[in-house]
């Protein structure tokens, strides 16, 4: 169950009360709803970007994908791909978002003649390259889904929690054409979220779009997408995609 941040606990009386009051069922929906509604009014696309070079920059492996939980979430999507692919190498991939190359370097690479693995901090790319540096078929690029153009078209396109930092649906609208875009026809889109306890469930979820099955629904929506299988794990969501001729 989700707590109010720390951020807003001053261990007062005051700070007291209103922890207990975001914890009552019938208010949590309404306080994460306006604190929605505060980020996507402060939060502007460039920012998003300085702050994960700065995050990665304060620590590495800054979301522990090492650990039990990430690894178990990287084997469910990697299952969904191994259905698909019956066996072969997919020709060529692209991974948005790939951080410091943990996806890529223990379940991706093999599985790619050519994969472009990505992302918009040159912190994380620096250690992804080291990673990977085995991997002679994996190439590295700065790619902003926002601001910069395809670099291509792949037949699997690899996209796990690239939609998350995005509050605003214009920004999520231009991040859904470029992921489609970026994936050749025929090819595979794989998506995968982490889930948000409150929006999950409730309307405004899928208004503002939050919540891990907020966007796996929104991203549904785009004509050109087939969804081929869906997976919901302990704090994820992965769905597969084929785009359409």
């Amino acid at each position: 169950m989700e707590k109010i941040p720390a951020a807003h606990s001053d261990g007062s009386s005051s700070g007291a009360v209103r922890r207990s009051l975001v914890n009552l069922p019938g208010l949590r929906s309404t306080w994460w709803l306006f604190k929605s509604l505060r980020d996507i009014a402060r939060t502007r696309p460039r920012k998003v970007v300085a702050n994960f070079d700065d995050l990665f920059k304060t620590q590495p492996d800054p979301w522990d994908m090492l650990s039990a939980g990430q690894q178990d979430r990287f084997r469910d999507a990697i299952k969904m791909v191994d259905k698909v692919r019956n066996g072969r190498r997919f020709a060529t991939a692209i991974e948005v978002g790939c951080a410091e190359g943990t996806f890529t370097q223990q379940f991706l690479a093999e599985r790619c003649d050519a994969l472009l693995a990505t992302d918009v901090s040159h912190v994380a790319l620096d250690r992804a390259r080291a990673r990977c540096a085995a991997w002679r078929q994996v190439r590295f690029a700065r790619f902003d889904v926002l601001d910069d153009a395809p670099p291509g078209t792949f037949d699997l396109t690899v996209v796990m929690s690239v939609l998350e930092p995005f509050y605003r649906r214009r920004d999520l609208k231009i991040a859904r054409e470029k992921i489609v875009a970026l994936t050749a026809p025929n090819g595979y889109l794989l998506l995968s979220n982490t889930m948000h306890g409150v929006a999950e469930n409730a309307w405004w979820g899928r208004w503002l779009i939050r919540g891990a099955n907020w966007q796996d629904y929104f991203v549904a929506q785009h004509p050109k997408l087939q969804v081929v299988h869906t997976m919901t794990g302990a704090f994820y969501v992965h769905t597969l995609f084929r785009k359409s001729l």
